[in-house]
């Protein structure tokens, strides 16, 4: 009797799992055929999607790279958007909290620890020097720089010294908003990194789990992209922004 019991359990537990699994890899699949509508798919080797949940700031986080010229889910998880969501970028000042949706390519990859093996991207190690600078008067603003190479004019209190950014920054990439030029006060350091272990949000960059963090920077290429979404219907029209 035990042991049809324990069987008809295992039974029961196999297909909950089959279920959870399905249904996770149905979205992934629907997921995949909106960014596949994408300008920007025709010629990436990986894409990120982030999409906000209903409600809070939690988001669904995908992985796609390209294989024999299509795109497949490498892996998935769960990650955190900005304390104020995600929002239509042409509205966003800088400070608001908000993650900017829209296409963006993937820049500058840098962190408090070393590189991780096997990456094909540059990346820097940062030191009590690396600044990303916030302040919006100043020529290298929304850019990588060096404090001790800045003006005397230059505002280091609007800026972030990335090594005090432990744990979250511990590896961390570029997401190229608000760039190339530039815009004063739209803001800066939208980033894509670690998840902090006490905070459910960020202020306006994308969180995800460090091991996948390193699993995204063993990934990247030149031709790498986010989308940022704030549900899976923003996520049709997100290349509007």
């Amino acid at each position: 009797m035990k042991s049809k019991y324990f069987k008809i359990t295992a039974i029961c537990l196999s297909c909950m799992l089959t279920i959870l699994t399905c249904g996770s890899c149905s979205k992934g699949d629907s997921v995949r055929k909106e960014i596949e509508k994408l300008d920007k798919a025709k010629d990436a080797d990986v894409i990120f999607v982030a999409i906000q949940h209903e409600t809070g700031t939690s988001c669904d986080f995908y992985a796609y790279q390209k294989k024999d010229k299509k795109l497949s889910l490498a892996w998935q998880t769960e990650g955190y958007v900005g304390r104020s969501g995600v929002t239509d970028p042409t509205n966003r000042i800088a400070g608001d909290g908000s993650s900017p949706a829209g296409v963006y390519s993937l820049g500058e990859c840098f962190g408090i620890y070393a590189a991780p093996d096997n990456m094909s991207l540059p990346y820097t190690v940062v030191d009590n020097d690396d600044y990303w600078n916030g302040d919006s008067s100043s020529p290298t603003y929304n850019q990588h720089v060096k404090g001790s190479e800045m003006p005397d004019s230059w505002d280091p209190s609007s800026s972030e010294h990335l090594i005090e950014y432990t744990t979250s920054y511990n590896y961390c990439a570029m997401i190229n908003f608000n760039v190339d030029p530039a815009v004063p006060g739209k803001g800066s350091c939208i980033f894509l990194h670690c998840t902090y272990p006490t905070s459910k949000s960020s202020s306006g960059c994308i969180a995800i789990p460090e091991e996948n963090m390193i699993k995204a920077l063993q990934m990247m290429t030149e031709k790498s992209y986010i989308v940022i979404a704030s549900s899976m219907e923003d996520l049709k029209v997100v290349d509007q922004y």
